[in-house]
């Protein structure tokens, strides 16, 4: 095939252009000329005789249809190569959603044909590196949320459950998302956001130990500084507040457990509440009364806790509930109307199982067939909208996200490589 070059074009162009203007010249109509035309860059200043009223069509549908293979041929020197040069790359398809959500659909063969969730769920997930991903509801994969420069994104910050949306920390500020994948960057600016448990409408914001309360649509309801020595808990632990209650926890350098307490900022309290370490998750419901679960801390190296205590923070009452096997790992949440915990046990060889502990009675349930690999002694667990499912992920090496029925056992699989910033959009 002869090279296709940028003097052959023009010769092609200056061709056409002769061949327009020589209908025009037949046929009595002035054509105004184009770059590469054999009559210069201007109309021809002499003229030419007015065309009957009966032919004047006729230049025209030929300055089209030559207008036409104009285009035709520039496009060919687009898109051809010469034979044996590398083929054209097609770039990658972009959904973009209402407001400024958008990402680029993975490969067919990455994601499942169908949607993972049949009850309405929303999932969202903070990867180490990259963008938040966003599953929504009836989706069949995820898409990366619209939130600036991905490598100022990261995974541990935290998602807080905020009314019917998301929040987020990302490159400084506060970021939400609802469930139709609407992203709003609020410009609060943030180090970490967290839920209040007990009013949908409030949420936390700590920036520099100062911790602000948030009334929706963004109104300040109250600023307070951290008590000396004391801190939310770590990415490893959930952080929440409990109807205006916080729990915080206090590092002791010389162990890997950490004292827990809850301070109410309106009044500076700080009540301890043991000796923990992982804070598992907190809850309000069912009855509306505050609750913390949390593990330790006899705990041991490749062996777990032994002890789940859920704290009462109205009575301070204890109850504690023994390791079914192998020791409690941290990781886990509440279920959404606060009668179980999904959280995981673990053992020798850095695998764990999934478990659900029923409040009420404080009985522990291994689920069988949910052994997952971990990297450090801590998994990542949610519950799907309806509450009968946990989504799941160990970390470690695998790429794997499960969701099992907690009733029939029933398992799934996700392709993607869940982290353990993992949180459902109620």
């Amino acid at each position: 095939m002869p090279e296709l070059t940028e003097d052959r074009l023009i010769e092609d162009l200056r061709r056409y252009g002769a061949a327009v203007d020589e209908a025009a010249a037949r046929f009595g109509t002035p054509v105004t000329a184009y770059p590469g035309s054999p009559s210069g860059d201007v109309p021809d200043p002499g003229g030419s005789p007015a065309a009957a009223p009966g032919r004047r069509r006729r230049p025209l549908v030929l300055v089209a249809v030559a207008a036409a293979l104009v285009l035709v041929v520039a496009t060919v020197v687009l898109v051809r190569r010469e034979e044996g040069s590398s083929p054209v790359v097609d770039t990658p398809p972009t959904l973009v959603a209402p407001g400024r959500t958008k990402g680029t659909i993975p490969a067919a063969d990455d994601v499942p044909t169908a949607s993972p969730f049949g009850d309405g769920t929303v999932l969202m997930w903070l990867p180490y590196t990259g963008l938040p991903q966003y599953l929504g509801q009836g989706a069949d994969r995820p898409v990366s949320l619209d939130v600036g420069p991905a490598e100022l994104a990261g995974c541990c910050n935290g998602i807080a459950a905020i009314n019917m949306m998301a929040g987020f920390i990302a490159d400084g500020t506060l970021h939400t998302v609802d469930r139709t994948g609407v992203v709003v960057d609020t410009g609060l600016a943030g180090e970490q956001v967290v839920a209040n448990r007990g009013d949908a409408d409030a949420f936390y914001v700590l920036r520099s130990r100062e911790l602000t309360r948030y009334l929706l649509p963004g109104s300040v309801d109250g600023t307070w500084t951290l008590p000396d020595g004391w801190d939310l808990p770590s990415h490893s632990s959930t952080s929440q507040v409990l109807d205006g209650r916080v729990i915080l926890e206090r590092s002791d350098r010389s162990s890997p457990d950490h004292e827990i307490a809850v301070w109410t900022p309106a009044t500076g309290d700080v009540r301890p509440i043991g000796r923990a370490r992982w804070v598992v998750g907190a809850t309000t419901y069912p009855d509306g009364s505050p609750k913390v679960a949390w593990v330790g801390p006899d705990c041991s190296d490749g062996d777990g806790c032994g002890l789940l205590t859920v704290t009462d923070l109205d009575s301070m009452e204890n109850r504690v509930a023994l390791a079914p096997t192998a020791g409690f790992i941290g990781g886990g949440a509440f279920s959404s109307d606060g009668r179980s915990v999904a959280l995981f046990v673990g053992g020798p060889g850095q695998v764990a199982d999934l478990v659900v502990l029923d409040v009420a009675t404080m009985e522990v349930r291994v689920l069988p067939g949910t052994t997952v690999t971990i990297g450090e002694w801590f998994g990542s667990a949610t519950w799907t909208l309806d509450g009968r499912s946990v989504i799941y992920h160990g970390g470690g090496e695998q790429t794997e996200t499960h969701v099992v029925d907690v009733t029939t056992g029933v398992q799934r699989t996700l392709p993607w490589d869940v982290t353990y910033s993992m949180a459902t959009i109620p």
